[in-house]
């Protein structure tokens, strides 16, 4: 964060102004009475996992319901059967469930594509 800056400002306050500078930029800041905070906020490891669920037929499952187990992070499958789930590490253990399929419990441990079907 070594770049020069002018504006021309008149009437505005500090929070507008420091809108102003930062706008376009990766940089928060934070107004605390007479202290202001500049920084760059954290940027959490994320890995996105990509799949495709299918049916014994091989057809597209869509609106199967795929979920991180243990916790709430979850999607829905498109209408092509794919999905898209940030996690924060691998092996991670998918629960994939529809209605009327028995569900299914995969792991997936390295990497980022995942194609399977659900019975």
């Amino acid at each position: 964060m070594n770049e020069k800056v002018s504006i021309d400002v008149k009437n505005k306050s500090v929070e507008e102004v420091l809108e102003m500078l930062f706008v376009g930029k990766n940089i928060r800041y934070k107004v605390e009475g007479e202290h202001i905070s500049v920084y760059k906020p954290q940027q959490s490891r994320q890995n996105a996992i990509t799949g495709l669920v299918m049916d014994v037929a091989k057809e597209p499952v869509i609106g199967a319901s795929v979920v991180v187990m243990g916790s709430t992070n979850g999607c829905i499958t498109d209408f092509d059967g794919k999905f898209s789930l940030e996690v924060s590490e691998f092996p991670v253990k998918l629960q994939i469930s529809y209605i009327g399929y028995k569900s299914q419990e995969v792991t997936v441990r390295d990497t980022k594509n995942y194609s399977g079907g659900i019975t």
